[in-house]
């Protein structure tokens, strides 16, 4: 990478675009012909760059993408993607005319809201693009069924309104990244139930669209629930969680994130030396450390404070020390010669043969390995590298 882009940075994302190419080849390798790829780009792409992300997979031929709120939606169209984009989320009502005006497509969650947007169309001489989404157990959004009449006749009458084309029916699973045996079962029912339903509208002549129930870990633990499209999104920028990490395949997908930042300035302290807020950690000896300029105003998390956490730091692991302040962390250097300032910190990700991984950073926090790359603040840079080339792109909103 060229060295004069980061010479101003003190701390900053690093997005391997090689990487994702690589992720949607071992994607596509999971699925059939037939079935396509509908990538997820919730909350900035997991906190990559929706933007940049979703046109370098525009670039590799992914033609459907899925965000949470319109807001997201418009600023992938603002930006300039031309593909279909599914609104996974509610959508007010006071926003139904940007879905016209965006070219969108909208989650039916309920019938009581789908004849909402049917009085939109209605009102306005339009139609409406939507796919239904049919609640087999997740109990969040989405239309009950449970295979009794009760619960299918208002799914019916949401194929019957007449200002909404139908373009997608999809389900959603509750448990489908765990391995506990009860949460086989549970996913199994989630899915036979919805192929029940399938089946049953077919019967009656409806047309339920485009087909989809797959998200990330149901790709890896259960392959023969494909349908027309997979909803993938971690698993494309390589962040594998829950038990999927034991499938063989997910090994093969590469994280695409690093987290780096600077070393500010050195400094030596005698033994007793108290060291950050709250003076938690106490010198041993006589010891040589380094500030360096992230903390939890980053997205460097706080509560990895004092846990005996490391960062890579010139060929060598270095331990953060003492409380993680808003805007820097302070890490021990007495074993590691020649730190000085401006040297570059590698606090997740791979350097030197070493690896600080997202899914180790989050087993320390008891969480997921989205939740930690989600949270790292978009006044970080974001720098995204591509064979020898490499540009900053900030995060817009």
């Amino acid at each position: 990478m060229n060295d004069d882009l980061l010479k101003p940075l003190t701390r900053w994302c690093e997005i391997d675009l090689d990487l994702l190419s690589h992720n949607i080849t071992e994607a596509k390798k999971l699925i059939s012909s037939k079935t396509k790829i509908m990538a997820v780009l919730k909350d900035h792409a997991y906190g990559h760059g929706d933007t940049t992300i979703a046109h370098e997979m525009e670039h590799l031929g992914i033609d459907f993408f899925a965000v949470s709120h319109i807001d997201e939606a418009m600023r992938l169209r603002n930006s300039g993607i031309k593909s279909d984009i599914l609104i996974l989320s509610y959508t007010s009502p006071h926003y139904f005319k940007l879905l016209s005006k965006y070219h969108l497509t909208q989650t039916l969650i309920s019938l009581e809201y789908a004849k909402k947007l049917n009085d939109y169309g209605k009102t306005y001489h339009c139609q409406c693009y939507a796919h239904v989404k049919i609640d087999t157990g997740m109990h969040r959004l989405g239309l009950y069924y449970d295979g009794t009449h009760n619960t299918l006749e208002p799914i019916l009458e949401i194929y019957s309104l007449p200002h909404l084309t139908i373009t997608g029916t999809y389900t959603h699973y509750a448990v489908a990244d765990s391995l506990m045996q009860n949460h086989i079962d549970y996913t199994k029912a989630q899915y036979h139930l919805f192929q029940d339903l399938i089946n049953l509208l077919k019967k009656k002549g409806i047309s339920i669209g485009a087909l989809h129930t797959q998200n990330t870990s149901a790709i890896l633990h259960y392959p023969h629930f494909q349908c027309d499209y997979i909803r993938v999104g971690t698993l494309l920028v390589g962040i594998p969680y829950g038990d999927i990490t034991l499938s063989p395949q997910a090994q093969n997908f590469k994280s695409i994130f690093s987290l780096k930042s600077k070393v500010s300035i050195v400094k030596e302290l005698p033994p007793n030396s108290k060291v950050s807020y709250g003076l938690n950690y106490t010198t041993s000896q006589k010891q040589r450390i380094a500030v360096v300029a992230i903390g939890y105003g980053d997205g460097y998390p706080r509560a990895l404070s004092n846990k005996q956490v490391h960062v890579i730091i010139k060929g060598h692991l270095a331990e953060v020390i003492g409380n993680i302040c808003m805007d820097q962390l302070i890490i021990d250097i007495t074993s590691i010669p020649d730190v000085q300032e401006g040297d570059t910190v590698t606090l997740i990700g791979s350097a030197d043969g070493y690896t600080i991984s997202l899914d180790y950073i989050a087993q320390v926090m008891n969480t997921l390995s989205n939740e930690i790359v989600d949270h790292i603040n978009p006044r970080v840079p974001r720098v995204y590298k591509k064979g020898a080339q490499a540009f900053i792109q900030p995060l817009t909103f």
